[in-house]
């Protein structure tokens, strides 16, 4: 290997350790329900059913032509046990 070419092995990878942000939490748990929302909505999902967040934290859930509106999650996650969903 000539001088010329030998440059490139000076270079210094940093590492994860030398960068402070690799530290950070990867899941934010939002105090607000949006994550117990999101599993929901999956387990909704699997079963075939869609979830629509609405005005004042009130939620609709639709599959085909029929619908059921809930109050809050409690009541979808009453439903999701109704219909026997994916756990």
């Amino acid at each position: 290997m000539s001088p010329a070419n030998d440059e490139g092995s000076a270079l210094v990878t940093p590492t994860l350790q030398d960068n402070p942000q690799t530290h950070a939490p990867i899941f934010v748990d939002f105090p607000d329900g949006r994550k117990e929302f999101a599993t929901l909505q999956a387990r909704l999902a699997l079963a075939g059913y869609t979830v629509s967040e609405l005005t004042h934290a009130t939620y609709l859930i639709c599959r085909w032509d029929r619908s059921i509106h809930c109050s809050d999650l409690s009541q979808v996650r009453a439903f999701i046990n109704r219909i026997g969903g994916v756990a």
